[in-house]
């Protein structure tokens, strides 16, 4: 339906348009699209794990065959702004260990693998992408930057997915 709403016209355009929860309305049709169809939440919150509040990751979901997962987190800014490593630096640092944690707890030990991506309708900065590759592989955990050029690719994948999909809003 999504993309019948946009046939026709310039993806990008609409991806300008794009703000907060639409943004992570938009992330959880992809990636549902992808696969990704249990358990499927927007805002999801989990246990922090450095201390007794909660966290959330904005989008999250289970493929069918349940051993790989999808966090993501969404930034929604004009087309000329970059994401910041401080912003970055909190989702790897905080919402995938609490991800990771809430899995390993409910999972019983079974394996499984977290693809963590960040989001943005914007750009990331230099040192986001320095960051980023310096950082180690980190066991069961697949680390994705999307900037506004992934997602626009992304989003035309899309084409002909017209079954109605289930949203969980948290």
């Amino acid at each position: 339906r999504l993309y019948s709403a946009v046939q026709g016209s310039k993806i990008e355009d609409h991806l300008n348009a794009v703000r907060g929860f639409a943004f992570e309305l938009l992330a959880g049709l992809i990636i549902q699209s992808h696969g990704y169809v249990n358990d499927f939440s927007i805002r999801k919150p989990f246990k922090s794990i450095d201390s007794e509040g909660e966290i959330t990751a904005d989008v999250y979901g289970r493929r069918a065959q349940g051993t790989e997962i999808v966090a993501i987190e969404c930034k929604a800014d004009y087309e000329n702004s970059r994401i910041e490593l401080a912003d970055v630096q909190k989702f790897v640092k905080k919402v995938v260990p609490a991800v990771k944690k809430h899995e390993n707890k409910h999972r019983s030990g079974k394996p499984f693998v977290l693809n963590a991506e960040f989001w943005t309708t914007g750009t990331f900065s230099s040192d986001v992408i320095e960051w980023c590759a310096e950082q180690p592989n980190r066991d069961g955990v697949n680390f994705t930057l999307r900037d506004r050029a992934n997602l626009l690719d992304l989003a035309k994948t899309l084409e002909g997915i017209g079954t109605p999909v289930k949203l969980t809003i948290k």
